[in-house]
């Protein structure tokens, strides 16, 4: 058979449906877990796959979802990785033949990367990595890493898939909170990030709505190059049954004429709904070339898109140790203080991204580049530019980094582009280049633009799209050289390649008076010659302004929209000095110590809950809801808030604790996934609620003991597989017939609030805060 890669280039092919709902079909015990029966029951396995290999499909998925070493340990099948996955693909591969390809299912692994959750990057490598052998000797065509919340777990896949295997890899990311998925990532930051990464085919699938996919598709499209896989949903969980085939496939008609390449069907979906699409989409050709479509460049974080030339790029300096004893000093010991505060004041001051600089002489730059690379994500959503001369320093940032970033920077020596180009094509960012030669800096701008050509070159042989390449005209300081060739090298670097040009100012006005007003005029200079990233102080008075004016003034900003919004805002540092913004910002050691302070000062402990934690988390919750705020800001404001109400309990009389209620949660049984039910605990926590959870895959007779335990004032429960929603309405059924006067709320992926309502539920939380105003309404005194 021909690659996967190379069939879909010859029009649509047609994905199988639900393994789940084929199984539960077949009277699977909802309490097992799906992966197991590869071994205890294969022909349940193969008859599936006979049945969408019948109707239709041209690639059948192993049961292999949860195939991943936490998981399985987590039923007592550690020993068992290999075999389950290995077996599972050879299953998918005795009903394929040559007839279908094989996708080696990969679900996510269940826990979030540090600093979000309590695992390692390297960790979630080696767990794809492991999976991946295991599918690979059994025979797949390809990966399908699918239903995936986070793009950095993503990133984590494909670094270990690609250490042990060529084979491709196709990623599918699923949207529960619209058109965001739960930290935050929209489609077409993740189309422009998972193409960076080195993914073969990206896409969606599963999700709370199946009808919300047409405007995924949309936001995808034109931000990738590579073919689309779609496979929505038959309805959301509490609908299926009224999603009929023939509705079913109107809606991936019109996924198919938005441009996907590869379609399906995900939880709820059959053979029959298989049937009807393959009996009219198979073969056909793709409305799309997506070999055709011109994706602009930008570069990302989680949360984040920049797109040079539309505007003016502003690229906060300030997160630099050079020359800052104390600062260096900070680093040296691990203490994130300042820079913590350089990240919130540059993005309240207008940066679009940041530099990132961690050349602390005689230490572990390794180490602070990791250290700071992952505070900058956890408190900011804005993109990060990594400046640094070292590749192993490089690295150790970019690997864990989750979105297309810049590299900082390589001249155009052969032996610097040798070393530098092949990190940038590594992680699909930007680089900077400089044309420094081994004979120097060129005197005049001729000779700079000519210095250039070298670079280019060697870029298209590493197969790097020709406008990564970011260039910098060189900005010397005005006192000692005629800055005129840069700005004229700002033009010829126009005229001559098109490319997007970026400078470093500050050094313009190095050692000379009136620093501030030198690098404002040379900055509009600039700027009118050509110039589209500026990397500059955007705490400087008056170098925002420049911008903005100049973008008026240029045409950049269109009727004066961001010029206008920026006159009502005021440019100055914001102070963190009080304990509520503390909480707001995730700057956990300087709020214990501030609430430390305060409680010494004779301050009753618990008004610190009423007059800071309270206001702050409902700013965050807030701002959650408005998409300012995404799962990273949430998680680092609600862990400070914790430890502020540790710190608050510590200082009163165990009589005195005021605690609003006790909640009982866990992850019904069969359901091994509780990311969701840890951050409603974290919130619930922090709002002063005493928490109490049992964790995942808890059997009713569990919860039941608990409850006579802790007797709790709540009980919440969580589901996310749809094999497990069975269990949860009969976990709510059996526990309000014995404990009526217990509130039963339920949430998860899976769960609406009609399918709460009919499983008889007393409430139900959408997400942290959807819980948190459903408790506050019930107990508010």
């Amino acid at each position: 058979m021909k690659s996967i890669l190379e069939r879909v280039k010859e029009g649509v092919i047609i994905l199988d449906g639900a393994i789940g709902t084929e199984l539960y079909k077949r009277g699977l015990d909802v309490f097992a877990i799906p992966e197991e029966l590869n071994l205890a029951n294969p022909k349940v396995i193969m008859d599936v796959h006979k049945d969408y290999l019948n109707a239709g499909a041209e690639i059948l998925t192993t049961n292999t979802f949860g195939g991943n070493r936490y998981k399985l340990s987590l039923k007592g099948l550690g020993s068992k990785i290999y075999e389950i996955n290995k077996v599972g693909a050879e299953i998918a591969r005795s009903i394929a033949r040559d007839k279908a390809y094989v996708a080696g299912s990969m679900g996510p692994i269940g826990k979030m990367i540090a600093p979000l959750g309590d695992i390692t990057f390297e960790e979630i490598v080696a767990y794809y990595r492991e999976q991946g052998k295991a599918l690979e000797d059994g025979g797949v065509d390809f990966f399908l890493v699918e239903t995936q919340i986070d793009i950095q777990e993503v990133k984590a896949a494909i670094i270990g898939l690609r250490s042990v295997s060529k084979l491709p890899i196709v990623i599918s990311m699923t949207y529960t909170e619209g058109t965001l998925t739960v930290t935050g990532t929209s489609p077409d930051i993740a189309g422009i990030s998972l193409e960076a990464f080195g993914a073969d085919i990206i896409g969606t699938n599963c999700g709370a709505d199946p009808f919300i996919f047409p405007q995924l598709i949309d936001l995808l499209r034109p931000n990738t190059h590579l073919p689309i896989i779609t496979y929505p949903n038959a309805g959301p969980p509490d609908r299926w049954d009224e999603v009929s085939p023939e509705k079913f496939y109107n809606l991936i008609e019109s996924l198919y004429k938005r441009g996907a390449n590869i379609v399906g069907g995900c939880c709820g979906t059959t053979p029959y709904h298989i049937e009807i699409i393959a009996n009219r989409l198979k073969g056909k050709k793709h409305v799309i070339d997506y070999h055709k479509i011109e994706v602009p460049l930008a570069f990302t974080s989680r949360n984040q898109k920049i797109l040079p030339g539309k505007r003016t790029i502003i690229i906060g300096e300030r997160i630099n140790p050079s020359r800052k004893k104390s600062f260096i000093e900070e680093l040296k010991n691990g203490n994130l203080e300042t820079l913590k505060r350089e990240v919130i004041d540059q993005e309240v001051n207008g940066a679009d991204m940041l530099d990132l600089n961690v050349g602390v002489p005689q230490a572990d730059r390794k180490k602070i580049m990791r250290i700071a690379t992952e505070e900058i994500i956890k408190l900011s959503k804005l993109p990060i530019v990594f400046d640094s001369d070292e590749i192993d320093v490089l690295n150790e940032g970019l690997k864990i980094y989750p979105g297309k970033p810049i590299i900082n920077s390589t001249t155009v020596k052969i032996e610097d582009l040798s070393k530098k180009l092949p990190i940038a094509k590594k992680y699909g960012g930007g680089i900077v280049v400089l044309p420094i030669t081994e004979d120097g800096i060129p005197e005049t701008s001729i000779e700079r633009i000519n210095a250039l050509k070298p670079a280019f070159k060697m870029a298209e042989e590493f197969n790097i799209p020709f406008n990564h390449l970011i260039i910098d005209p060189l900005v010397l300081p005005l006192g000692a050289k005629d800055v005129r060739v840069t700005l004229e090298t700002l033009i010829g670097i126009k005229k001559e390649y098109g490319a997007f040009t970026i400078m470093g100012l500050s050094n313009v006005s190095h050692g000379l008076p009136m620093r501030a007003k030198i690098n404002s005029v040379f900055l509009a200079m600039a700027l009118k010659n050509g110039l589209d990233m500026v990397i500059m102080d955007p705490l400087q008075e008056g170098m925002r302004e420049t911008v903005l004016i100049s973008d008026f003034i240029l045409k950049k900003d269109e009727k004066g929209k961001n010029f206008i919004a920026f006159t009502s805002i005021k440019n100055t540092s914001l102070e963190i000095t009080d304990l509520k913004d503390m909480i707001i910002y995730g700057e956990k050691e300087k709020a214990q110590k501030e609430a430390n302070r305060i409680i010494s000062e004779g301050k009753d402990p618990f008004s610190l809950i009423q007059e800071y934690i309270m206001p702050a988390l409902k700013v965050v919750g807030d701002r959650y809801d408005k998409k300012i705020f995404f799962l990273p800001q949430l998680i680092a404001s609600a862990e400070v808030a914790q430890s502020i109400f540790e710190i608050v309990k510590s200082h009163m009389k165990k009589s005195d604790t005021r605690k609003k209620a006790t909640i009982l949660m866990a992850t019904v049984e069969g359901d091994l996934h509780d990311l969701g039910k840890k951050i409603v605990g974290l919130v619930c926590d922090s709002f002063g609620y005493e928490v109490i959870d049992l964790g995942k895959d808890i059997p009713l007779k569990t919860i039941i003991s608990a409850i006579e335990k802790y007797h709790p004032d709540v009980i919440g429960l969580s589901a996310l597989m749809t094999t497990t929603l069975k269990s949860m309405e009969s976990t709510v059924k059996l526990l309000k017939e014995k404990f009526p006067y217990i509130f039963v709320m339920v949430g998860g992926a899976m769960v609406t609030k009609s399918f709460a309502e009919t499983i008889g539920a007393d409430g139900y939380g959408k997400d942290a805060f959807g819980a948190i105003k459903l408790l506050e309404e019930k107990f508010k005194k």
